[in-house]
């Protein structure tokens, strides 16, 4: 688990069983928009990271991103259950979210399987429930973007909510079991050659 920077996800899922109201959700939702923009302009990398470090720090940098999507999600669900007029956005949300993660497990299966691989003797192993997490995970995305464009706003809200809780489960787990320092550390070449 990364120390102290997630921390605070118990106190926002504490602040996020409070219904706000339309208008306060409307504005928090498009001043977090234009925040999470201004971060994204900011962490983009000028190269494709290669060290196992930089892969790293890249793809937790992306998890930050999602979180703050799945954030915006999350506000959302709350006021879409009171009004179908944000059902709307809500909809809109989930389709941007949908289209930055496909994006995400992309680059994830394009930067980590040598590094993953080659890091211990479960390199093959993680990389394999990689891949079958990754295929889960656009299934099931696939059929909520497809249900998205027909539910009503109480079960678009529903879905959304289980959406969240499960991609937030899913990340945590990776970070803490393929992104740890222990399995994605620039030194493994080194450990490797002298290991024997």
């Amino acid at each position: 688990m990364l120390p102290g920077r997630y921390a605070a996800s118990s106190n926002r899922e504490k602040r996020d069983t409070l219904a706000p109201s339309v208008g306060a959700t409307m504005h928090a939702f498009h001043e977090t928009k234009k925040l999470r923009l201004t971060r994204q302009g900011r962490s983009h990398m000028p190269h494709e990271p290669k060290s196992p470090g930089e892969i790293r720090e890249h793809i937790l940098r992306d998890h930050v991103r999602l979180r703050a999507l799945l954030q915006d999600i999350r506000m959302l669900t709350h006021s879409a259950e009171k009004d179908s007029a944000v059902s709307d956005t809500l909809r809109h949300s989930l389709m941007e979210f949908i289209e930055v993660f496909f994006r995400h497990l992309e680059s994830e299966e394009s930067l980590l399987p040598d590094v993953v691989e080659g890091a211990d003797s479960w390199g093959p192993e993680r990389l394999a429930h990689m891949s079958e997490e990754h295929s889960a995970q656009r299934a099931a995305l696939r059929e909520l973007s497809y249900r998205a464009q027909k539910e009503p706003a109480q079960a678009l809200a529903a879905d959304a909510n289980a959406l969240v809780d499960t991609i937030l489960r899913d990340m945590s787990a990776e970070e803490r079991d393929l992104l740890g320092e222990d399995v994605l550390r620039d030194d493994i070449v080194a450990i490797d050659q002298s290991g024997g």
